[in-house]
């Protein structure tokens, strides 16, 4: 059975450092705003859970409502609690540390942005496709003539996986979805996009070939 260690809060200036712990006892030591503490400490106990959406601990505490009759457990987030916002909320850590959780280092990220990209040495571009919480998890490589049509409002591209785990480029569109290879190399009726390195995520132009669907 695990030993429940008391939280402690310490106060310096502005800012509350709240030590939490995890499931084996390694204390961790969170911050969030002097004016979020009575919120805060409307919970009894927090601790320090792994989270593998972001390959790292995030503070959390347990909490028993009545739902229709039905007991159901809740589990806020630290910054879902500062944020007066469901735990589902797309919450991003500004400055990357999960820990802080003062109100300056948190926000609301909205999917629906034009993403970020980098220009490579050799010319071509790699876009940012990021997740809901706004983290960078894939980079796709377009050549640079393609950047004003694809890089804009109208799209906001993101990374899937198919069930064998290779990745695939999108952006949802009111008339469904639309794949980065098929928007670029644009094949006709019968025929697929072959990606000639075998990388899914790369939408150079030299790398996309148009090949005819075979037929039985």
């Amino acid at each position: 059975m695990t030993t429940q260690h008391k939280n402690q809060y310490d106060i310096v200036g502005d800012v509350v450092n709240l030590t939490v712990f995890n499931k084996k006892g390694k204390s961790f030591v969170a911050q969030f705003d002097l004016e979020d503490l009575e919120k805060v400490k409307n919970y009894s106990y927090w601790y320090a859970q792994w989270h593998k959406d972001f390959n790292c601990y995030i503070i959390e505490t347990k909490t028993k409502i009545n739902q229709n009759g039905k007991v159901r457990y809740l589990k806020p987030t630290l910054q879902s609690v500062v944020l007066g916002t469901s735990k589902n909320a797309p919450i991003r850590h500004i400055n990357g540390d999960l820990l802080d959780n003062r109100k300056s280092n948190l926000e609301i990220y909205n999917r629906q942005q034009i993403n970020s990209y980098e220009r490579l040495d050799n010319g071509d571009i790699a876009i940012h496709l990021k997740d809901r919480y706004g983290n960078i998890v894939n980079k796709a490589l377009i050549s640079a003539e393609d950047l004003d049509g694809v890089v804009n409002e109208q799209y906001t591209w993101i990374s899937k996986k198919k069930p064998n785990g290779q990745p695939y480029v999108l952006a949802h569109t009111p008339s469904g979805p639309l794949y980065l290879d098929a928007f670029l190399a644009k094949p006709q009726s019968g025929f697929y996009v072959y990606h000639i390195n075998k990388n899914p995520l790369d939408n150079r132009r030299q790398n996309l070939e148009l090949k005819e669907l075979e037929t039985e």
